[in-house]
């Protein structure tokens, strides 16, 4: 099923998550950024690590008071194939092969879209956190692990989670990306044409805050944004080269937004583009 789309868009309904504006002009936000990811796990600071490598001015928003996310309590292994540690330990394995496994896994379940995306990113991902992130990061050995046919268990040396995500908030140190603490993101600012202008924080003493941007992108956002094919808005990024980051950073999403429950999520995506989603062919 193909996208369609009428010569006269229709006028957005009122959703949760998203907060539409009149004027454009009246935005009196107080900062303006490039790009801001909202989320500061380990999805949120890849994608600050791409995008600040390609030269763009960007900011982390997080919800909680310390940076960590799901990833942290996780054992921090990340399934990849075609990467530069499994070829220095002779592993043969390919994007295909990855993709069968993972939906040989799932029963057929899993999106097909997402799971080439993912196959596909993976491997460039972690090759390109080694090389500048210095995550020192090592093929795990000894055993296969379930539902792969291959050696694809990638970690840090630390085999935490929580070792992955000091070792990515060092290299967004290095790289000088701030990550602004205590801002949950209540709403997206957008347009009646679906132009996102940033979004409305509430900060720790109560105030809810606009916080201007040229582009934003969030990881659940992201990844409904590669289920339904939207036009990109990083014209300037090259074809993905992050992990799940073909969540985050090659999303392509004309917005961004992150909740804590899912349903909202979905509401401002409904809200932002009615379109139907992409299925695969």
């Amino acid at each position: 099923m193909n996208r369609t789309t009428d010569a006269v868009a229709p006028r957005p309904q009122p959703a949760p998550g998203v907060e539409w504006l009149e004027d454009a002009s009246r935005l009196d936000a107080d900062a303006d950024t490039g790009l801001l990811i909202i989320g500061g796990g380990a999805c949120g600071l890849v994608a600050a690590l791409r995008a600040r490598a390609l030269g763009l001015e960007v900011v982390v928003l997080e919800r909680d008071a310390h940076p960590s996310g799901s990833t942290a309590l996780s054992s921090g292994f990340v399934p990849a194939c075609n990467t530069a540690v499994q070829r220095a330990a002779g592993i043969d394995d390919s994007i295909g092969r990855m993709m069968a496994d993972i939906q040989a896994k799932a029963a057929g379940r899993n999106d097909p879209v997402l799971t080439e995306a993912y196959a596909r990113a993976i491997g460039p991902a972690m090759d390109w956190l080694d090389e500048h992130a210095q995550l020192n990061i090592e093929l795990l050995q000894g055993f296969t692990y379930p539902g792969h046919s291959r050696l694809r268990m990638h970690a840090v040396p630390e085999r935490t989670g929580q070792g992955l995500m000091n070792r990515l908030l060092a290299a967004a140190d290095r790289a000088g990306i701030d990550i602004v603490t205590r801002a949950r993101v209540l709403d997206l600012l957008a347009t009646r044409d679906r132009r996102v202008l940033g979004v409305r924080l509430l900060r720790p003493d109560g105030a809810r805050r606009p916080w201007a941007a040229g582009s934003c992108c969030s990881p659940a956002m992201a990844t409904a944004a590669i289920r339904r094919g939207w036009p990109g808005i990083f014209p300037r990024w090259p074809r993905p080269a992050t992990p799940a980051m073909a969540a985050t950073t090659a999303a392509r999403l004309p917005g961004a937004r992150h909740w804590a429950r899912p349903a909202p999520i979905w509401a401002a995506i409904r809200a932002m583009d009615p379109g139907p989603i992409r299925t695969a062919s």
